[in-house]
């Protein structure tokens, strides 16, 4: 199968597509190295993926029809799309990159999927879209009528957009939503993959609020297995949402204390007020994927930060380490 996973440089990308290189499939990876984060992070991904034979690197913005155009006209069989401008707080500041980067590049590439009859979409939706009303633990059929960012927003929109394409085309799509992702490779702006480099480098990490926000996190192996179970799973005509979350739901305060069991260290903390665009509480039923899917996490938080942990050590423990 050829398949066309956008966003290809980022962090649950890179995983997805060693596995499905792995499994022996042809990956076409398509990025615009939005310098969101320290594109040398991006790069090094890409790096090890462009090793591969089995991968085709595309460099473009997916707003740009031509980019659109040439990436789905390769006879695409499954179309994974991650590509978007990350951040909660970041999207507070600028609401139009976030809503050009999210909203607008994805009728750019649904339109250039139905130029070219390319029939199935998984999407990267996000636990944000629940927003300040929904009650935990969040199911697919809470409205979302809420959100609390202009990240949030956007990325409710692409799912009501694709109700709209699967009615309208011969499509089925899948918009997965995603619980705080972290592993090995993370994004650096991320509590986790932030805290265990701070821990090594010795620097102190800004904690904002009191450290009691719950959060329902993923592994990035359990993530990237739920994508392409839902891959195999895509029915023409259907629009379906699921889960990507449940069964490791601990406070930040929590996750501290793993971070310095595992990596023997102590961590200075920088407190600040917390961001009013930040959900309290994340919480996933995970019921629907696993009953549709045959999809659970598998990976605890213990030994996913663990994972992250050594993983870290490798990379920041030392002064000549590398990524």
């Amino acid at each position: 199968m050829k398949v066309l996973i956008t966003g290809a440089a980022g962090f649950i990308a890179g995983h997805l597509c060693k596995r499905l290189i792995g499994e022996g499939h042809h990956v076409v990876g398509v990025d615009s190295l939005d310098p969101y984060y320290d594109l040398s992070i991006k790069r090094a991904r890409l790096k090890t993926l462009s090793s591969e034979n089995a991968f085709e690197w595309i460099e473009g913005d997916l707003c740009d029809k031509d980019v659109s155009e040439a990436c789905v006209s390769k006879n695409i069989d499954l179309v994974i799309h991650l590509a978007a401008r990350p951040g909660v707080r970041s999207s507070l500041d600028d609401p139009y990159g976030t809503f050009q980067r999210n909203l607008m590049a994805t009728i750019q590439l649904l339109e250039a999927m139905k130029r070219h009859g390319v029939k199935k979409m998984v999407f990267a939706s996000s636990s944000s879209v629940y927003g300040g009303t929904a009650k935990p633990p969040f199911r697919e059929q809470d409205a979302g009528e809420s959100p609390l960012s202009p990240y949030a927003a956007s990325k409710r929109s692409v799912e009501l957009l694709l109700n709209c394409y699967v009615n309208n085309i011969p499509l089925g799509a899948t918009s997965l939503r995603f619980f705080t992702v972290y592993g090995p490779y993370g994004r650096p702006d991320m509590a986790i993959g932030k805290f265990a480099q701070f821990l090594f480098e010795e620097r102190e990490a800004p904690l904002y609020g009191t450290g009691e926000a719950i959060r329902d996190f993923t592994y990035v192996s359990d993530t990237v297995d739920g994508i392409c179970r839902a891959a195999d799973n895509l029915e023409e005509g259907t629009h379906k949402i699921y889960n990507l979350g449940g069964g490791n739901r601990v406070s930040m305060l929590k996750v501290i204390e793993l971070l310095e069991k595992y990596s023997g260290k102590t961590l200075k903390l920088k407190r600040l007020p917390a961001f009013s665009s930040d959900m309290k509480v994340t919480e996933a039923c995970p019921d629907k994927a696993k009953e549709e899917l045959g999809w659970f996490p598998k990976v605890s938080i213990e030994e996913g930060i663990e994972r992250t942990v050594a993983w870290a050590r490798t990379k920041y423990g030392t002064p000549c380490a590398e990524s």
